[in-house]
């Protein structure tokens, strides 16, 4: 009862130490379970081998102590013990000729490990069982007997189970489990040291069992490792092989056909049956019994050749016709020969390239040509002019053509309509010029068109023509739609001797046709290059200027009417060229939004103010103008809120002065621009109200502040009784509003007195004060606001001498 409770606990404990070992083991981590048990297949076939000799070195050893121990008296548990042996290893055998007869099985389930564990396990007990009887009654030389059985099976067992070194340490337990209690129960001290020696021997057993089963399992998982490579491999191989354009045929020494693929029968149009031992030549013949044509061409008369002469055939092109479809082939190949040298036929590859000529025709259209409108692009322009220069007159006219304000269509209608209007131009530019001339599309909005005319005054009528014809309404989608056309034109070679030379002085013709007014057409002229080469320098030095002394800020101050005081000064940026002298605003500020310095300049001109600002009286207001390509400027709220911080400036004394042409483009984000500055206390001023687009609608959807009247009204008021009715409307309509006016560029009292009959708020002018510098205007500021009874000039003319000799 002991002994089968305690096999019952170690067969439980081996198959612990199975699935523990399955589970935790990193080497099976990444194999799936029929991986997995194809493994455990392995290791028990390695064992299933050896069964034959181990069922015989069993029966051996069962049969030995029988006839040894015939005449003891424990005979009748010695026969049992043979019954329960043979039956165990009887079982044994007949699982090792079923897996003989059907062929051992490539994978095992876990049913067939645990019936190996059990059956192990049992023969294990047995032996156990039987030296724990026969050892304390037995001689001497029997007990020598038993110590020689128990160590044989102990190390045989071991190592031919070692594959499953688990079940293996398990059986050789046992055993020796059975020969530690059978000496411990006879007591006698001698015998400890042999079995001191049998468990030395065993446990180096042990560990060699361990290691060979480890090198067993490696040994199968590289194995499995390099059939899953070579398995991949293939599959890549058949991969690359399916889908490579290239197709393998190959022929007899006869020139037969062999090994056709369905590649190749798909490429002659006709079954693998039809090719199959088909002779070469009659496929590359006419082909009269295959759905195939090849007209005789050099390149076919050179490949039957290399076939009559056994040569490589290089890489060749043809031509053949598959069910009426023409197609173009590369084909190569060379002679095959065997290990002797012999000639066995040829092999080689063939490429239907049709498709891919056909993309290169297709390609080179669109490098020559735009997609969007059909007109030859800027390579086939520079082509084009080229030519013409090399021929023997190269006297013809360049046009660029650029449309105005089609951005405002892109923005508004989107770019659907943007693009079928670009294909309306371009048909009408199209049937505006002769066919021998070209019309070409070099990007965006810009056109180029090349004309047969040396004449300018020719060309003129043609440009001419050009803006009325491109300025008529376009039909979009049941709409009518509107753009501007500006024209820039030059004559070759007097206005260029190459390609970029002229497209360049081209484009300088269309930049003075739009600066100068836009809608027009305009001749190039040396004197544009000199004033663009000027205006060029100009630009690197207003770069090279910006955080120098040349760059400085003025302050007019604006004055209040009843009260007589200073209520703010606008801010005025002055620039004093080291060669030049002061350039003028009006010079330089378009050349900065032009060129996006007025971004850096605008910022910089606002802090410097408000900073300056810090230094007069806080109920005096700074005024800064705001370009409009500032205002649209991302991160236009986040400059004028640092500026804030930086200085310390009460945002209510700061005023931000912007032009109508802000208002016109997305009313929306002005709005919300208009609102973020509002909140922040910072007031808002339309500048030079009524010279552009004014509209009452701004002045009621815009949240506004101040109108200032542009001084070219208040200059006229005396002369031109309509000046004087519109100065009059604006002072009138802003009162309604709520709104506060100043009047700019008051110069005289008359037109003092006409502001303040008209109830205009405030007024700046050179009446009171030209722009001054920094010290001079918080002088300014704090004499008249010290006394302002009367805070009119002595005489008209005094504010023109600068106001530091005036206090000193």
């Amino acid at each position: 009862m002991a002994i089968s409770l305690s096999v019952s606990k170690a067969v439980k404990t081996i198959d612990f130490w199975r699935m523990t070992f399955v589970r935790n083991d990193p080497r099976l981590a990444h194999l799936t379970q029929d991986e997995i048990s194809e493994l455990w297949a392995d290791r028990v076939g390695a064992i299933f081998r050896l069964t034959p000799i181990t069922i015989l070195g069993n029966l051996i050893n069962a049969l030995t102590l029988t006839f040894v121990f015939i005449g003891s008296p424990h005979i009748i548990e010695l026969l049992v013990w043979d019954l329960a042996m043979f039956g165990t290893l009887t079982i044994w055998l007949a699982a090792w000729k079923k897996s003989t007869l059907n062929g051992f099985p490539k994978r095992i389930s876990i049913r067939v490990i645990k019936a190996i564990n059990r059956n192990c396990l049992l023969i294990g007990a047995l032996w156990a069982g039987q030296i724990y009887y026969l050892f304390p009654s037995s001689g001497p030389r029997e007990k020598a007997l038993l110590l020689c059985v128990a160590c044989g099976m102990i190390c045989g067992g071991a190592l031919t189970l070692a594959t499953l070194w688990q079940i293996a340490l398990g059986f050789s337990l046992l055993i020796l489990s059975g020969l530690v209690i059978s000496v411990i129960r006879l007591g006698d001290p001698s015998y400890y040291a042999v079995l001191f020696f049998s468990i030395s021997y065993i446990t180096v057993v042990a560990f060699a069992v361990i290691e060979r089963s480890e090198l067993f399992i490696n040994s199968r998982l590289n194995s499995m490792r390099l059939r899953a490579l070579s398995a991949r491999q293939n599959r890549q191989l058949h991969d690359i092989v399916e889908g490579s354009s290239e197709i393998h045929w190959n022929t007899d020494a006869d020139g037969r056909l062999r090994d056709v693929t369905d590649k190749l029968a798909e490429l002659l149009s006709c079954s693998v049956e039809q090719l199959e031992n088909a002779e070469l030549n009659t496929v590359f013949s006419s082909g009269r019994k295959l759905p195939l044509y090849l007209s005789d061409s050099s390149e076919l008369r050179k490949i039957r050749s290399c076939f009559r002469h056994r040569r490589s055939i290089p890489r060749c092109t043809i031509s053949p016709k598959v069910s009426g479809d023409p197609r173009c082939w590369a084909i190569s190949g060379k002679p095959s020969l065997n290990d002797k040298g012999e000639y066995i036929g040829f092999s080689g590859m063939v490429t239907d390239i049709t498709d891919l000529l056909n993309d290169k025709a297709v390609e080179k259209s669109i490098g020559q040509f735009d997609v969007l409108t059909g007109l030859p692009n800027r390579l086939t322009l520079q082509h084009n002019v080229e030519s013409r220069f090399r021929s023997d007159s190269p006297n013809f006219a360049m046009l660029c053509i650029d449309l105005d304000g089609f951005k405002n269509i892109n923005d508004t209608y989107g770019h659907g309509v943007g693009d079928e209007l670009l294909r309306q131009c371009a048909d009408r530019m199209r049937a505006s010029v002769r066919p021998d001339e070209l019309v070409s599309r070099i990007g965006g909005d810009e056109f180029v068109a090349v004309v047969s005319l040396s004449e300018p005054a020719l060309v003129r009528i043609v440009a001419n023509r050009l803006v009325r014809k491109l300025s008529e309404p376009y039909s979009i989608d049941g709409n009518l739609r509107q753009v501007g056309v500006s024209v820039g034109f030059a004559v070759a070679p007097s206005a260029g001797t190459t390609f970029k030379e002229l497209l360049h002085h081209t484009d300088l013709a269309l930049y003075r046709a739009k600066t100068g007014g836009k809608g027009q057409a305009m001749e190039f002229t040396l004197e544009m290059t000199a004033q663009h080469a000027h205006r060029r320098q100009l630009e690197m030095d207003l770069r090279l200027a910006l955080g120098t002394p040349q760059i400085s800020l003025n302050y007019q101050p604006i004055i209040n009417l009843r009260s007589g005081r200073v209520a703010g000064c606008e801010a005025l940026v002055r620039w004093n060229h080291p060669q030049h002298g002061n350039i003028p605003p009006s010079d330089f500020i378009p050349l900065a939004e032009e060129t996006g310095i007025i971004l850096e300049l605008g910022n910089w001109i606002t802090e410097t103010a408000c900073r300056e600002a810090m230094t007069w009286p806080n109920d005096v207001r700074i005024a800064v103008n705001v370009s409009a390509i500032q205002f649209r400027n991302q991160g236009f709220i986040r400059q004028i809120e640092t500026v804030l911080l930086r200085t310390g400036l009460d945002p209510s004394r700061l005023e931000v002065e912007i032009t109508e042409s802000v208002l016109i483009k997305d009313q929306a984000r002005t709005i919300e621009t208009f609102q973020h500055l509002k909140s922040a206390g910072i007031r808002i001023s339309l500048d030079d109200f009524g010279t552009g687009y004014s509209s009452l609608a701004y002045l009621s959807d815009f949240p506004i502040d101040t109108i200032k009247i542009d001084r070219s009204f208040v200059i006229k008021m005396g002369q031109h009784p309509v000046a004087a009715s519109i100065v009059q409307a604006i002072t009138s309509l802003a009162n309604n509003l709520g709104l506060a006016t100043i009047g700019e560029g008051v110069e005289t009292r008359e037109q003092l007195q006409q502001l303040q009959d008209h109830g205009c708020d405030e007024v700046q002018g050179y009446l009171f004060s030209a722009p001054l510098n920094n010290h001079d205007i918080a002088l300014l500021i704090a004499l008249r606001n010290k006394s302002s009874a009367d805070f009119l000039p002595e005489a008209p003319n005094e504010a023109a001498v600068p106001f530091s000799q005036l206090v000193a």
